[in-house]
């Protein structure tokens, strides 16, 4: 990580001032990013509702534009935006004495979600994935992907080929992503330092607690 650190900040030192064009946000774009919010989802720290983002006024945008832009410029993420709450749901009718048989759900900081859209916004044009790819994408389903399977094991059936398919089970394979990885592709493909600054800060200082019960505790190391 220290080297992606490095690799990051070098070209910052190097090209970009406080007065970066790429770190000043508008309010137009905080706006875009607020309407993707989804309704009544709760902030995992501070007590926060997107519902205050989606019914506050336009004012609101301002201010959170002028916020973020500072974060961006200098590289600083507050605590507030780097605190989530995961809550452990049980996986359907199992034991619950069993901790594999749960599945956390986390909530992460509204303030984090905008930042997280932002990006996705405005570098939506180098972020794109394979064709192939079905889950995770707009517009897309685990559905479709079935479908397609379908279609091209009917096609060669009814030629007269044998079919030979193979699964991967890749269970839990988000707990497992190098993101040192993640952020040196996302430095190839031209993402902007300033940005890829603060996902590194969001990824290496976030802090979790557990809500169980009604209380909340931090984990222990």
């Amino acid at each position: 990580m220290d080297k992606i650190k490095q690799r990051i900040q070098s070209p910052i030192a190097n090209t970009y001032t406080t007065d970066a064009h790429s770190a000043n946000i508008s309010a137009v774009e905080v706006g875009m990013c607020v309407a993707r919010l989804k309704f009544h989802k709760n902030d995992g720290g501070t007590g926060l509702n997107t519902n205050h983002f989606k019914y506050a006024s336009t004012d609101l945008h301002f201010y959170v534009a002028l916020l973020l832009s500072a974060v961006v410029c200098h590289g600083n993420v507050p605590n507030d935006f780097l605190l989530c709450t995961t809550i452990p749901m049980p996986k359907g009718n199992t034991n619950r004495a069993v901790s594999g048989n749960y599945r956390g759900i986390t909530l992460s900081s509204v303030f984090g979600r905008l930042i997280d859209l932002l990006i996705l916004q405005r570098y939506s044009d180098v972020l794109g994935t394979c064709d192939l790819q079905f889950g995770f994408k707009a517009k897309r389903s685990t559905a479709m992907c079935s479908m397609v399977l379908k279609e091209a094991i009917s096609y060669y059936m009814n030629h007269g080929s044998s079919v030979f398919c193979v699964f991967l089970d890749a269970t839990k394979a988000f707990d497992r992503v190098q993101y040192c990885s993640l952020f040196d592709k996302l430095l190839d493909r031209n993402v902007d330092p300033l940005f890829l600054r603060i996902m590194v800060n969001i990824y290496t200082g976030q802090l979790v607690k557990v809500l169980w019960n009604g209380v909340t505790k931090l984990p222990s190391c």
